[in-house]
């Protein structure tokens, strides 16, 4: 647990480790927070004690180091933030920052509602690189939604952004191009009128449910090269995936229903389109330039228009 010292005769103010509990009014903490005097008139709030909702939200999150778990407890109302969190702090690959959710015990893994809500707004919601989220529902309407960083995982994650702003996201995977790619699993996402998700660097987005978006998801960016994209199901959305001019894409195992275009791309090549089902769409892959080193099979269509500028491949059915 983490003790926040908030005021007191000698105290230093600031955020500390409890790395002892002895008894209620008795603890050791990881370092020294108060000179060589006698301290008095302590005030600290520890643990569950600490809540979201002021101008301290920051801090508290700045003041994590690699390693560490944050646990949120579910709540049937939100929890809402007081200021932007735009954390400059990274984990580790073998010691990530955790963000974990849970309902009644920690580490059980909730769904669906029972998860607790992060209530962000117009709030910035920024991390660097090794951070894991896990078991949270955020709504929002800043730009960016939630942004993490290189080497990042979100699973069991529900992100609305309800911003009518065109291009917001709301799940940002801001890495540069890297080998250490973020990764999205087993989430739902929705932006009114921007990306679900926006990938920014290499990635991975499998598993999710995408909908309800301008775009489901949108790896335009001139870093978002070598994006995989497996096993997820994109729904009602104005393009499904947007390709844009990027190269070695894998779009594998996805339901693409109901969308203007379902895949979408200008000079992407080098891409991989197998064993998907594009359907209901008004047009199911569109490129602006034919790029016949693509390759694309195994997929099942049925569309108003299959493919303008795609050449569908040789075991493909309708």
């Amino acid at each position: 647990n983490i003790i926040h010292i908030t005021s007191g005769t000698n105290f230093t103010a600031g955020w500390y480790e409890i790395t002892v509990f002895t008894n209620s009014s008795t603890v050791t903490i990881d370092r020294t927070a108060a000179p060589s005097l006698d301290g008095s008139a302590g005030v600290g709030y520890v643990g569950g004690a600490m809540s979201l909702n002021s101008t301290l939200d920051d801090d508290f999150i700045e003041a994590l180091v690699s390693g560490n778990t944050v646990y949120c407890q579910y709540s049937v109302s939100s929890f809402s933030l007081g200021e932007g969190i735009d954390a400059a702090i990274d984990g580790t690959a073998t010691a990530p920052i955790t963000f974990e959710g849970y309902q009644t015990t920690r580490g059980d893994n909730p769904v669906l509602t029972n998860r607790p809500t992060i209530a962000a707004a117009a709030n910035t919601l920024r991390f660097d690189d090794f951070w894991i989220f896990k078991n949270i529902i955020v709504t929002t309407t800043e730009a960016q939604g939630l942004r993490a960083d290189t080497g990042s995982q979100i699973s069991n994650c529900k992100i609305t952004n309800s911003s009518v702003t065109a291009d917001r996201t709301a799940i940002n995977l801001g890495a540069t191009a890297s080998t250490e790619g973020s990764r999205v699993i087993k989430c739902e996402a929705i932006s009114t009128n921007g990306n679900a998700i926006g990938v920014f660097g290499f990635g991975l987005i499998s598993f999710s449910y995408l909908h309800n978006s301008s775009d489901g998801i949108d790896s335009t960016n001139s870093a978002g090269d070598m994006v995989s994209i497996f096993n997820n199901i994109i729904d009602t959305c104005t393009n499904g995936i947007t390709i844009g001019a990027n190269f070695g894409i894998k779009v594998i195992n996805n339901t693409i229903y109901g969308c203007t275009t379902g895949i979408t791309g200008s000079t992407g090549n080098n891409g991989s389109y197998i064993n998907n089902i594009i359907s209901g769409c008004t047009t199911g892959a569109s490129w602006t330039t034919e790029q016949l080193i693509n390759f694309w099979d195994n997929n099942c269509w049925n569309n108003t228009t299959d493919v303008s500028n795609v050449t569908k491949g040789d075991n493909d059915i309708t």
